[in-house]
């Protein structure tokens, strides 16, 4: 695994972990996180053992509000991909809580549970976290780096954006917005490309579950399918060769893991994720006719609730 420290002030007194689950890993074998914070390490993540907590940059903003000094931190450890959660926590570490509790909510709902589970109104009053998303987006590409320098310089390119983000309020504006509008669009596109090749319902104790399987290479297909009323998507993408179990409502009485591990046992090792999404796993190329497969499998599955 990639992975590389960054300098944030040499004169601050701690060091964290963020969005770093390969290392965390091994930390929280070795003692809990709350011991490790007494020691001046902040690990902040929410997937493997912390798959429960909520997102990093809400983690930090609760971190924050109890401190009067900053930068909190010397050096931030990560990993790939630099994502808005992992900037928008080390920002918040940096500066203290310069983010409207709202902004780090709308952020927090994005990162844990997707794009369609803030309002539209949640959307439209988060100027600092569209900003941000916008911000992020247009330095962070695919790939993603795959070696500690250049992983080091993207991150590092990244958190100087959304500091202008958070002191330019033209700046801040202008980027709310085209992500705004360039989110619409892409919801769009979605619903034109998305093709549902099967789908049903299942009743899990007192909630009728819509589930579907796709094939789509749209950006915010998990959005679009969302918003069309499904539950639970499994996702295929024929250019990465990956697929993609997603849940719309965390509320919901089905826990996604269980899922996972029920792949593993009945399809091959390596699915996992978080109880509301995850994916298959990451050194296996998945063609068109193993999708279908594994969809039996889903389905056999999501039939055993009955």
């Amino acid at each position: 695994m990639t992975r590389a420290i960054a300098t944030v002030d040499e004169n601050a007194p701690h060091i964290a972990f963020v969005e770093t689950p390969s290392a965390n890993e091994k930390l929280l074998d070795v003692i809990s996180r709350e011991e490790w914070r007494e020691l001046g390490v902040f690990v902040l993540d929410h997937h493997g053992q912390l798959s429960e907590e909520p997102s990093a940059v809400a983690q930090a903003h609760e971190i924050v509000k109890d401190h009067t000094e900053f930068p909190m931190v010397r050096a931030v450890v990560i990993e790939p991909p630099v994502d808005t959660d992992m900037v928008a926590a080390v920002l918040l570490l940096k500066r203290g809580p310069v983010l409207p509790e709202e902004d780090v909510e709308v952020l927090d709902k994005i990162d844990r549970f997707g794009k369609h589970y803030p309002s539209d109104e949640e959307l439209e009053r988060a100027e600092y976290a569209l900003a941000i998303m916008q911000a992020v987006a247009e330095v962070v590409k695919k790939p993603y780096p795959d070696n500690p320098e250049e992983l080091k310089e993207t991150f590092k390119k990244a958190l100087r954006a959304v500091e202008r983000v958070v002191d330019d309020e033209e700046y801040r504006k202008e980027l709310a917005s085209k992500w705004l509008e360039e989110f619409r669009k892409s919801v769009r596109e979605a619903e034109e490309s998305t093709e549902v090749i099967e789908e049903g319902k299942v009743k899990v104790e007192d909630d009728r579950i819509r589930w579907c399987a796709t094939i789509s290479e749209a950006q915010n297909a998990f959005t679009y399918l969302y918003r069309e009323g499904y539950d639970l998507v499994i996702l295929y993408s024929p250019a990465m060769k990956r697929v993609t179990v997603g849940l719309g409502d965390p509320e919901l009485p089905i826990d996604l893991c269980e899922l996972f591990e029920y792949l593993n046992e009945h399809h091959r090792e390596g699915w996992g994720g978080r109880k509301n999404i995850g994916g298959s796993p990451k050194n296996h190329g998945i063609d068109e006719d193993e999708f279908k497969d594994i969809v039996s499998i889903i389905r056999g599955w999501l039939l055993g609730f009955s």
